[in-house]
C-alpha cells in the first residue's frame, strides 16, 4: 500500500485501534513499537522533528515486518485533514514522539510496514487550563468570574463554586446568592475532545454587607455612644471613624466581629459628628454605613445677675467651650442674642425680681437653661409731705407710691425711732417727738437686700399757742409777697407769656386784620419787594431770646441738640420723668406751644430726633399722651441727616425702651403719607393708637410750590387732633423744630382764629410762638408763605393757584436774631 492510498484510508475509515494510554502530554504523542528479534529484522531510531506531533499506539507483534513510516491526521470539526505525512525506515526503537500538537484536540495515527497498515489509532492532547482568572464582587452576594480562554481545542468550561457549577463557552460567568464579605475559591475546567481536561483555580470575595440601624448617642457634653446591628456575612471586624464638621480626625475605634457597641470621649461640647462605620470582610471589599450624631451643648458656667441701678440689670458669664453660636438670654419677656458673655436689660421696672435663663445655641443644639435672679434697685421716694399729728407730738408722712415694687420702707426719725413699713403702705404717723420741732427724716425703700438711695427730708411738728401759728402765718404770707415782687421785677412777661389767640397783640401793630381789609394787607406788605413783609418780620426778630435756656446748656444735655443756636427755653421747655435718679434725665429738646383760645399747651414744637434721642422722643409721646405726629422733613434732604428714623421700616415691631411700636397701617399720597402706629407699653401692657402724618413736599428753609398741598395737610391734621380732644398735645417736628415747625402750627392758629373770629393776626401769632420757642417761623419767606396760605383760603374758589416762591436761596435770614441768640448762650 503506497502513501497516498493510506491516507485516503485513514481518514475515512472507522478508528478500530483505541490506546488506553494515560501518559500522553499536552501537546505531544509517543508511539510504542514492539519488534521481533529475528535475524531477518533491524533497529533505526529516526529523528523526529521538532513540529511532529505525538501519539501512543498499543503494543503489538511485529515479527519479520519491517515499519516504513508514520502517518499522524487531526479530526477538526468531525473532518479528518493531514498534518502531515511522514515515511521512516526500519525503527529498532518502539517509542517515537510527536511535539507541538494543538492543546485538546483528536489526533489519528497510522503505523506502515512494507506491505501492510500495522496500526490504526486516534487519541486527543490533554486540554489546556485557562489564565488570569479574575474574580470580582458584582455586590455583597454575587461574583464574577473572568479568565483568558485556553488554546487549542476547547468544547466548554466548566465553572465550580462550592456546590454551584456553571458551563459555558465563553470566558466569563456569575455567581448569586453568595455570602457577604466571604472568600471563595472558583475552579475552572477545561473540556477538550479527548477525555484529559485540565485545571485552574481562582480566589475571591464579595463585598462586605454594611452595617444597620446605627444608632449615635449623646453621653454627655464631651462622650459619644455608637451602638449598630451587626452585618450579615463572613465580618472580621468593625472600624469606627469619627470625624466634627469637614475636619479630618484621626479618631479610630477598632472592634471584632461579635461586638456591635463603642464610646468617643474627650469630645468637643454642642458639636456635631459624623461616624462611619467600616464592616471588614474577608476580601478586600469592605462596606460602610453613616450617621450624625452630636455632643451635649455645655450649659453657662459662674452666671451672675448684678443690678446696676433702678431699671437695669447685668448678666456675666464664662465662656463656654464646644461649638457655640450664640447665647440666648430672658429675662420676663424680653430675649436677646449675643455673641459675648455679657449683657444688659434695661427699661425694668424698679424693685422687683427678675428670673434671667440663660441657654446655649450650638450647632449640636440647645443646652439646659441656667437660672438665676436678682432684683433691680427699688425707686427712690420722692415728694414726701410732713403733716402735723397729734397736736405736735406725731409726725404724719405721706408719700405718692413710687414706681416698680419693694418689701419694705424704713423711716429713720433722728434718733428717736425707725420704723419699718411693709405691703404697699405710702403713709406712716411717727410718735414720741415733741412739738415745734425740726427733725430730720430718712426715708429708704428696700427690695430684698438692695435699698435705695436714701432721702432726707426735715419735718417740723405742730407748734403751740395760736400766736406761734399767726406769726409762722404772717412770716410766710411775706415770704409769698417777697418772692412775687421779685419775680415781677426780673421777669414781668411771665405771665403775659400765656395769653389766648383772641388777645395776640404785642403793641398796636401786631393787632389781628380783619377778613375784609387782609387782601388790602397783603397788598401792601408786598409792595417796594415786599419791603412791608421785611419790616413786620424784621420787629420779631428779638422777641424772647433774653430767656434762659440752662437746661440745655448742662454738659450732659448738649448732645441732645441737634443745633447750637437752637434751644429750648427752660420756662417752656417740656420736662420727662426722671430715669435713674438723674436729673438730666428729664431733658429733651422741645417747647410748649400754645393753640388757638385757651390751651396753652395744644402743640410741641420739637427738634427732630437724633439717634441718641429717639428712646427720648418715644418716652415724651408716651408720658405726654400724644396721638398725632407732624413731620414735615425728611429723614435724609441734600445728601444731610436731617431727622433720625424714628419708627419700623416695616411692619415687624421696634422696641424704644419699654416701648413698642408697630406699623399696623400706611397710607401715600403725592405730598404726604400716614401711618398709623400701635404703641404698647411692656411695662404695663397699656396699648395706644398713635398717628403719623408726615409731609414730604417741604424743603428744608424753603417754602412748598404751592399752598393747596399744605392747606389740605393741615386740614387732616385738625380734624385728627378735633378727633382726640381728651388727649395730650400734638407734636410737631421738622428738623430744627422752628421753621417748617413754626410754619404748620401758625397756619392751623390762622385758620381757626379766621374761621372764628374773621380776623387774621399772623404778626401776633407768630409774637407768641417766638415766646415759647426761639426762632419759630424761621424765615422771611416761610413767613410770606402764611400769608400766601390765608389769601388763597380766601379766594380758593377764584384764583387758580400758582408757585408764588421757588425753593432756592432765602429771602432773608435773621441775622440779628441769630447774633442777639449767640450772644446770650454766651452769657
Amino acid at each position: 500500500m503506497d502513501v497516498t492510498h493510506l491516507l485516503l484510508w485513514l481518514f475515512v475509515a472507522p478508528v478500530w485501534c483505541q490506546s488506553n494510554d494515560t501518559t500522553s502530554a499536552t501537546t505531544s504523542m509517543v508511539a510504542t513499537l514492539s519488534t521481533s528479534t529475528s535475524t531477518a529484522s533491524t533497529s533505526t531510531t529516526l529523528t523526529i522533528p521538532a513540529t511532529m506531533p505525538t501519539i501512543n499506539c498499543s503494543v503489538w507483534e511485529a515479527t519479520n515486518t519491517t515499519i516504513q513510516g508514520f502517518v499522524l491526521g487531526s479530526f477538526n470539526n468531525a473532518t479528518a485533514t493531514s498534518e502531515s505525512v511522514t515515511v521512516y525506515g526500519v525503527l529498532t526503537n518502539n517509542t517515537v514522539s510527536f511535539q507541538n500538537l494543538e492543546p485538546g484536540c483528536m489526533y489519528a495515527l497510522a503505523i506502515l510496514s512494507n506491505s501492510e497498515t500495522l496500526c490504526n489509532n486516534s487519541k486527543a492532547t490533554v486540554a489546556e487550563p485557562v489564565s488570569d482568572i479574575q474574580m470580582s464582587p458584582i455586590n455583597s452576594t454575587s461574583l464574577s468570574v473572568s479568565w483568558n480562554d485556553a488554546q487549542g481545542c476547547v468544547r466548554q468550561y466548566i465553572v465550580r463554586l462550592n456546590n454551584s457549577e456553571n458551563s459555558t463557552t465563553t470566558n466569563y460567568t456569575e455567581f448569586h446568592d453568595l455570602v457577604s464579605g466571604c472568600s471563595y475559591t472558583v475552579n475552572i475546567t477545561t473540556v477538550g475532545e479527548g477525555d484529559y481536561s485540565a485545571f485552574a483555580t481562582g480566589q475571591g470575595a464579595t463585598v462586605a454587607a454594611p452595617v444597620s440601624d446605627v444608632t449615635v448617642n449623646s453621653e454627655n457634653s464631651t462622650s459619644l455612644s455608637v451602638s449598630w446591628t451587626k452585618a450579615l456575612g463572613c465580618v472580621k471586624e468593625y472600624i469606627v471613624h469619627l470625624t466634627k464638621g469637614n475636619a479630618t480626625m484621626e479618631n479610630y475605634n477598632y472592634t471584632d466581629e461579635t461586638t456591635n457597641y463603642t464610646e468617643f470621649h474627650n469630645l468637643d461640647p454642642g458639636c456635631i459628628y459624623t461616624v462611619n462605620i467600616t464592616t471588614v470582610g474577608e476580601g478586600n471589599y469592605p462596606a460602610f454605613a453613616t450617621e450624625q450624631g452630636s455632643t451635649v451643648t455645655a450649659s453657662v458656667r459662674n452666671m451672675t445677675v448684678t443690678a446696676e441701678n433702678t431699671t437695669t440689670l447685668s448678666v456675666k458669664w464664662d465662656q463656654v467651650p464646644g461649638c457655640v453660636k450664640e447665647y440666648l438670654v430672658t429675662v420676663n419677656n424680653t430675649e436677646k442674642r449675643t455673641n459675648t458673655t455679657s449683657v444688659q436689660f434695661s427699661d425694668l421696672l424698679p424693685g422687683h425680681n427678675y428670673t434671667v435663663n440663660i441657654t446655649v445655641e450650638a450647632d449640636g443644639g440647645r443646652s439646659p437653661a441656667q437660672l438665676e435672679t436678682a432684683n433691680t434697685y427699688p425707686a427712690n421716694l420722692n415728694n414726701v409731705i410732713c403733716g402735723y399729728a397729734m397736736s405736735g407730738y406725731s409726725i404724719a408722712l405721706s408719700w405718692p407710691r413710687p414706681p416698680g415694687a419693694w418689701t419694705r420702707i424704713e423711716v429713720r426719725v433722728g434718733s428717736v425711732r425707725t420704723e419699718n413699713l411693709t405691703g404697699t403702705e405710702t403713709s406712716i404717723v411717727v410718735n414720741g417727738v415733741q412739738p415745734a420741732q425740726v427733725y430730720p427724716i430718712i426715708l429708704t425703700s428696700y427690695s430684698g437686700t438692695l435699698s435705695s438711695s436714701p432721702i432726707t427730708i426735715h419735718c417740723t411738728t405742730d407748734p403751740r399757742g395760736v400766736i406761734t401759728g399767726s406769726v409762722t402765718a404772717v412770716l410766710l404770707l411775706i415770704l409769698v409777697i417777697l418772692v412775687v415782687v421779685f419775680v415781677l421785677r426780673h421777669k414781668p412777661d411771665l405771665f403775659s407769656q400765656r395769653f389766648s389767640a383772641k388777645s395776640q397783640g404785642a403793641g398796636s401793630k401786631f393787632k389781628p386784620v380783619p377778613v375784609h381789609q387782609f387782601p388790602a394787607h397783603f397788598q401792601a406788605l408786598s409792595c417796594d419787594q415786599n419791603r412791608g413783609f421785611s419790616v413786620e418780620y424784621e420787629d420779631l426778630c428779638a422777641v424772647g431770646l433774653e430767656q434762659t435756656c440752662k437746661a440745655a446748656l448742662v454738659p450732659d444735655n448738649k448732645a441732645k441738640n441737634r443745633f447750637t443756636n437752637v434751644l429750648p427755653y427752660d420756662w417752656s421747655r417740656v420736662k420727662l420723668t426722671t430715669v435713674d435718679r438723674d436729673v438730666n434725665s428729664n431733658y429733651i429738646n422741645a417747647n410748649y406751644m400754645p393753640g388757638y383760645g385757651t390751651n396753652a399747651q395744644q402743640y410741641i414744637a420739637a427738634q427732630g430726633p437724633l439717634e441718641a434721642t429717639v428712646l427720648d422722643f418715644w418716652r415724651m409721646i408716651w408720658e405726654k399722651g400724644v396721638r398725632g405726629v407732624v413731620m414735615v422733613t425728611n429723614c435724609i434732604e441734600g445728601g444731610k441727616v436731617k431727622c433720625e428714623q424714628y419708627w419700623p421700616l416695616d411692619y415687624t415691631p421696634c422696641t424704644y425702651g419699654h416701648l413698642s411700636v408697630l406699623v399696623i397701617a400706611e397710607h401715600k399720597e403725592k405730598h404726604w403719607i400716614v401711618r398709623e402706629f400701635e404703641v404698647t407699653n411692656r411695662m404695663t401692657l397699656e396699648v395706644r393708637s398713635v398717628t403719623h402724618f408726615h409731609f414730604t413736599a417741604w424743603p428744608d428753609h424753603g417754602v412748598p410750590d404751592s399752598t393747596s398741598a399744605l392747606l389740605e395737610f393741615r386740614g387732616l391734621v385738625r380734624n385728627h387732633i378735633e378727633s382726640y380732644t381728651s388727649s395730650g398735645p400734638t407734636v410737631v417736628h421738622c428738623s430744627a423744630g422752628v421753621g417748617r415747625t413754626g410754619t404748620l402750627i401758625a397756619l392751623d392758629v390762622a385758620l381757626q382764629q379766621l374761621q372764628n373770629e374773621k380776623v387774621v393776626g399772623l404778626a401776633g401769632i407768630v409774637h407768641r410762638m417766638r415766646l415759647h420757642r426761639t426762632l419759630m417761623v424761621q424765615t422771611e419767606s416761610q413767613y410770606i408763605f402764611l400769608h400766601q396760605c390765608i389769601m388763597d383760603r380766601l379766594n380758593e374758589d377764584k384764583v387758580k393757584e400758582q408757585p408764588l416762591y421757588e425753593n432756592t436761596d432765602l429771602l432773608y435770614v435773621n441775622a440779628t436774631a441769630l447774633r442777639e441768640l449767640q450772644s446770650s448762650q454766651k452769657h
